[in-house]
């Protein structure tokens, strides 16, 4: 397990050097966690072989191996730009940022229903969390809790102080209600099942117990899903997608609405993890092996 004081040393580091600097000191770590972590590893590189499967793309072992060390590779940027960016402004959003769709979520929230941000561990998601609160939104993330205590707390001050307002997995539903009707963005991720709670469905071609809870709160607050992603281009800056929102209809059954939110959901996030595969950091088993 990661102790609270490897991120800290890592924060330490990363506001220490240049971006640049601190960019290529994340790329020799992250080799030698891709070299010395085989279960890590092999994890990341069964995930991204039914990603391609799914595709029906070509591929050998040597690609399989490419891809995952890229995944290793964007880990270690995520990190350095999640221990730099604490200060989050319009300034550096407009330098660093494309945003396409944000009408979708400023004509969902005249509804006055709340917005459910559907994401994954995709990209930066962390540092996209943060992006709407510096522009003025009110954003609530469910987030799961470390089992220890002090990286927890590390991780809840680095959010909080970009603005965003925490909620366990598993315990906050009641604040997760409160958050959708006076109206905020609640934050979710949708590729993984860390809770008892799943469902399953079909992902990627293969049935995976998959989180329901966007589905769930949107169905019972009748509050649009918003998928969200914030993707690293080439040079290192960022498009911020809001995708179209998926509505709920809540005349229809309870559990079928729910059913057909989640499969509606994990399409989006299919097609961008299919284009930004070696962003996808999923360092856990989502399929039964």
């Amino acid at each position: 397990m990661i102790s609270d004081s490897f991120y800290r040393l890592g924060q330490y580091i990363a506001r220490s050097l240049p971006l640049d600097k601190a960019y290529s000191f994340s790329r020799q770590v992250a080799l030698v966690r891709y070299y010395s972590s085989l279960k890590g590893k092999k994890i990341v590189a069964e995930n991204l072989r039914t990603v391609l499967q799914s595709k029906r793309e070509t591929f050998d072992q040597r690609k399989i191996s490419e891809l995952t060390r890229e995944v290793y590779m964007s880990f270690g940027k995520y990190l350095v730009e999640f221990f730099r960016f604490t200060n989050i402004d319009e300034e550096f959003i407009k330098k660093n940022v494309k945003i396409i769709g944000l009408e979708h979520i400023d004509n969902c929230l005249k509804l006055g229903r709340g917005v459910v941000s559907l994401s994954a561990h995709l990209g930066n998601w962390e540092l996209g969390a943060a992006i709407l609160p510096a522009l003025g939104y009110k954003l609530d993330a469910i987030r799961l809790k470390h089992k220890a205590k002090a990286v927890n707390n590390f991780f809840d001050k680095k959010r909080a102080a970009k603005g965003v307002d925490n909620i366990n997995t598993g315990m906050g539903i009641k604040k997760c209600f409160t958050a959708l009707k006076n109206n905020h963005i609640l934050a979710t991720v949708g590729d993984n099942n860390f809770s008892r709670s799943g469902e399953k469905a079909r992902f990627f071609g293969k049935i995976a117990e998959m989180p329901r809870g966007a589905a769930y709160f949107s169905y019972r607050m009748n509050a649009p899903i918003v998928p969200t992603f914030l993707v690293r281009q080439p040079d290192n800056t960022f498009i911020f997608c809001l995708d179209k929102p998926i509505m709920p209809d809540i005349s229809n059954d309870q559990d079928a609405e729910i059913r057909r939110l989640l499969e509606k959901g994990l399409a989006v996030i299919e097609d961008y993890v299919g284009r930004y595969r070696t962003q996808w950091l999923m360092y856990h088993e989502v399929w039964d092996s």
